[in-house]
């Protein structure tokens, strides 16, 4: 499909899925498969599990 195409996907065979996911895919659907390659985040900006937003090196005390 050209919308997974224009986000960045491409199509891939069912070998490159990983096992475990392989193992719940219903084959005789005969869907295509895409995947994409995700860069790793240098914002610097990570979110906890309360979801705040944090800035790396800045701990918010005034000294």
């Amino acid at each position: 499909m050209d919308r997974f195409v224009r986000r960045g996907f491409s199509e891939c065979s069912i070998g490159a899925i990983p096992e475990t996911r392989r193992k719940v895919i219903n084959l005789s659907r005969g869907s295509k498969y895409y995947m994409k390659w995700l860069q790793p985040d240098h914002s610097g900006i990570t979110v906890d599990s309360a979801g705040l937003k944090r800035l790396s090196g800045f701990n918010g005390s005034s000294t």
